[in-house]
């Protein structure tokens, strides 16, 4: 009696363990479900040089969610996509060059996915803006009134007058107003402003 009731005991324990085993592979599937997507690469420029500071965008066709990484130094960069589906629209972007745009898709047997981009330099035509301000409206100096003792001349109107432009003297009396007075054998040459004495 005592072996019969040692022979069950292991058949118990092996059917209570059978439906265990049973259900453990549809855990570990469960965990093994959530994948993580490692899309990869090198962007360099027209010559072959790495590029750093390129950000590139990965948008996940089936949840819409955009992750980014920037490049470094040697223009590697490195993105972690946890469940991303698999399908990707990439943007690679710096300023000064052409964006790169492209779409990945991650086969069963592969465990990361990789993207080289190569950007080469290009030229845009930016949209049409407006300034807008206020104009500053241009001084000019007023021009001397009838009666007054000023005349403003421009150096090309004094090249152009038929006297000798060095000479203050006659300059001076092409002012209105102001009245030559010859030199004498006692007085020096003078002139008189508005009918003032020589000396004022």
């Amino acid at each position: 009696m005592k072996i019969q009731a040692l022979l069950r005991v292991p058949r118990v324990i092996f059917w209570l363990t059978l439906p265990t085993l049973t259900v453990l592979p549809d855990v570990a599937n469960a965990q093994v479900g959530v994948t993580t997507d490692i899309i990869t690469g090198v962007v360099v420029d027209a010559t072959g040089n790495p590029l750093a500071n390129v950000i590139v965008e990965a948008l996940s066709l089936e949840s819409q969610i955009t992750r980014n990484a920037r490049t470094d130094e040697r223009g590697r960069y490195t993105i972690l996509f946890p469940d991303g589906g698999g399908q990707y629209q990439m943007t690679a972007r710096l300023i000064g060059l052409s964006p790169i745009q492209a779409t990945l898709a991650r086969f069963a047997d592969e465990d990361r996915i990789t993207w080289d981009v190569r950007m080469v330099q290009q030229a845009y035509l930016m949209e049409e803006f407006v300034v807008e301000g206020a104009i500053q409206p241009v001084r000019v100096r007023e021009r001397p009134q009838p009666g007054s003792n000023e005349r403003n001349l421009s150096p090309n109107q004094i090249a152009n007058l038929p006297i000798d432009a060095s000479d203050l003297n006659m300059l001076a009396m092409l002012v209105p107003g102001v009245v030559l007075i010859d030199a004498t054998d006692t007085t020096d040459f003078a002139y008189s402003v508005a009918g003032q004495r020589p000396d004022a």
